[in-house]
């Protein structure tokens, strides 16, 4: 199928790209954002006008659910008394409408794309994103050993005059976050990409550039002394194995051993000089003396600081039973917190129950290679959003939902083709049977 580089039929690669942007404005405008909108525009365009085709009932549920909740959050967040053109009201809707808007896109662009079309684009996601991770943490390591932190000033948000942003202050504790706004986010998108290498791996499309590249992106996660990569690197491990072939079992097996000499080695060797050591040793061997639940949460769930339990509560019991909408809180590091804040709990009923439907969905279908990569991704973004709300985090939810689109269509095709295969054989087993 012959295609530019900027054609419907390259929006994933292009789409994993732009996530990896420059800001152009100083008020949070990145140029996926001018990406993503844009293709959306021209698919709202094509479908008022052109009329093509009739259009998937998923995407139709889909978009339906999503513009309700908009709407529901929208209007709520303006009776209770929150500035609706606020610049922290029109973020807060920016987050959730960038991934879905990613998922709209690629899912009509490739509804009608073939089985073998689909792999090879999730193949080829897979493969974008694990290089560009890898260039992000040789410019990391390059930044570490130099001091030369300037080259991400394009690629960060705005810094406050008296505190910097996220990832300046990160800096500060020895946490190199690279171009991303922060530990958790640089976190998300290294075990991403680490998912997207096991997948590779599966279906014998990996090499030594992709291995040598998994190294970075270790060294990039360690680097951020990230949680979220700690979380991501033990799903990794945990699912990288295949025992049902022994080739590949001694294979992995192999592969991992390296890649702990290598990882461990180098740490070694940065230790001294490195600032972020000792936090990191703190995560990886809590000391009998330290606050455990305070070490991996931060103040998310402690007794003491912004995030304590007690303010928690009481801001639940506040929004109960439907929510308070939009711009009515303030940066809520827990995703179902925040869709309970916002939603209330019919919103906050669905979020969960999408999560473990999609996880559920996946897991079904065993025949499927893709099967491992996505059920590791949902139970990832299960857990993680105990720690900020994931998938509508900043870079990452246009690369995640850009995934889980080319994801929910291959599992629909390749289960439909798998029906029809069925009677088409059940239809040619009765009439050998009647004759």
């Amino acid at each position: 199928m012959k295609s530019t580089f900027f054609s419907r039929y390259n929006t994933p690669n292009l789409f994993v790209i732009s996530s990896f942007g420059i800001y152009l404005t100083s008020f949070g405008l990145r140029f996926e954002h001018i990406l993503v909108y844009t293709f959306l525009l021209y698919c709202i365009l094509e479908l008022v006008f052109l009329k093509k085709s009739k259009q998937s009932s998923i995407l139709i549920k889909v978009s339906f659910v999503f513009i309700i909740f908009m709407a529901y959050a929208y209007l709520l967040g303006s009776l209770n008394g929150s500035n609706i053109l606020s610049k922290y009201v029109i973020g807060q809707i920016d987050r959730f409408t960038l991934g879905f808007s990613a998922f709209f896109v690629v899912y009509y662009f490739f509804r009608n794309q073939s089985i073998s079309f689909l792999e090879q684009s999730l193949s080829g996601i897979s493969k974008f994103l694990i290089v560009l991770c890898a260039i992000v943490s040789v410019l990391t390591i390059y930044s570490m050993l130099t001091g030369n932190v300037s080259i991400f000033s394009k690629f960060q948000p705005a810094a406050d005059e008296l505190r910097g942003n996220v990832s300046l202050r990160s800096l500060k504790m020895g946490r190199y976050t690279g171009i991303f706004g922060s530990p958790f986010e640089s976190g998300l998108m290294y075990s991403l990409a680490l998912f997207a290498y096991g997948y590779l791996r599966r279906i014998n499309q990996h090499n030594f550039y992709y291995n040598t590249f998994t190294i970075l992106i270790v060294a990039g996660g360690i680097l951020a002394v990230s949680k979220a990569f700690i979380l991501g690197i033990l799903l990794f491990l945990i699912f990288v194995f295949d025992f049902s072939n022994p080739k590949k079992l001694v294979s992995s097996f192999f592969g991992v051993m390296v890649l702990v000499t290598v990882t461990y080695f180098s740490i070694m060797l940065i230790a001294p000089n490195w600032s972020g050591f000792d936090r990191l040793n703190r995560l990886l061997v809590p000391d009998q003396s330290d606050d455990v639940l305070r070490t991996y949460s931060g103040t998310r769930f402690s007794e003491t600081g912004e995030g304590t339990i007690q303010t928690r509560y009481e801001l639940v019991v506040e929004s109960l039973p439907f929510g308070k909408g939009f711009g009515n809180y303030g940066v809520v590091d827990n995703a179902y917190l925040e869709i309970l804040l916002i939603g209330g709990l019919l919103w906050f009923f669905l979020f969960v129950g999408m999560k473990l439907k999609l996880l559920i969905y996946f897991y079904k279908f065993k025949d499927w290679k893709g099967r491992v990569f996505f059920c590791q991704l949902m139970i990832y973004t299960v857990i993680a959003s105990l720690g900020a709300p994931v998938i509508t985090k900043n870079r990452f939810s246009v690369v995640f939902f850009t995934f889980i689109a080319i994801a929910l269509l291959l599992r629909r095709k390749i289960s439909l083709l798998k029906t029809h295969s069925n009677a088409s054989l059940n239809e040619k087993v009765t009439k050998e049977f009647v004759h």
